[in-house]
């Protein structure tokens, strides 16, 4: 097949943009990536992938700055072993175009000053508060606050529940989240990071169905 006839048959597959491939991102998909030589500041590469009915990723193309895509070739290996739920078109799963993006960050700089963190104790009162604030597309903006008295939700863009949202929790399954925050010595860290630390606090408070939506949502 010659590479004409490769391109109109990709152009010919159905295409959904990183707002819908969000919702078939099959973990673990790491949108931020940390990597040795990566300057402070904006790195972000969008990425065109062809994902098979099986929800493998078949092919992919990288866009961005040349000072970005020089870093491409340590990221391809691990774009490639992205899984995703299929899509669908008319009820059928399809061979889809999807538009996604990385950001690239330096590697995590360990704290030169510890800081002393809180004991957390079997009766301790414990507030942890996420926010995050949107990117150049259309990324969820909201914060989120998991405590010993509830969670709150405020949704405010690309997300398909604005506002102030609540839910119950179980004080005992915030104290140990928060023990998870000491342990990653969290109170020694700069004031900004991209860390696991996000994911634990989005999937405890279970924020998926307040930014996508599903039978769950309060």
């Amino acid at each position: 097949m010659s590479l004409c006839a490769l391109s109109e048959e990709r152009s010919s597959y159905p295409s959904f943009d990183y707002d819908m491939a969000r919702t078939h991102e099959i973990k673990p998909h790491r949108r931020t990536i940390p990597l040795q030589g990566v300057p402070y500041g904006s790195h972000q590469l969008s990425l065109k992938l062809v994902v098979s009915p099986k929800g493998d990723v078949i092919d992919v193309h990288a866009d961005g700055d040349e000072s970005t895509l020089k870093f491409w070739p340590q990221l391809q290996d691990e774009v490639g072993r992205w899984r995703f739920t299929p899509f669908h078109k008319r009820w059928r799963t399809v061979t889809a175009r999807v538009q996604e993006y990385v950001d690239l960050v330096p590697p995590e700089r360990l704290p030169t000053n510890h800081a002393t963190a809180p004991v957390i104790r079997s009766d301790s009162a414990v507030a942890i508060t996420l926010e995050r604030s949107g990117c150049y597309g259309r990324c969820p903006s909201y914060t989120v606050t998991v405590s010993t008295n509830g969670i709150v939700f405020e949704g405010r863009r690309f997300v398909v529940a604005r506002g102030i949202h609540k839910d119950s929790v179980d004080p005992d399954g915030v104290r140990k989240l928060a023990a998870k925050v000491v342990a990653a010595d969290f109170y020694s860290m700069d004031a900004d990071y991209s860390t696991d630390l996000e994911n634990e606090v989005d999937n405890f408070a279970r924020t998926e169905r307040w930014i996508n939506g599903n039978d769950d949502r309060q």
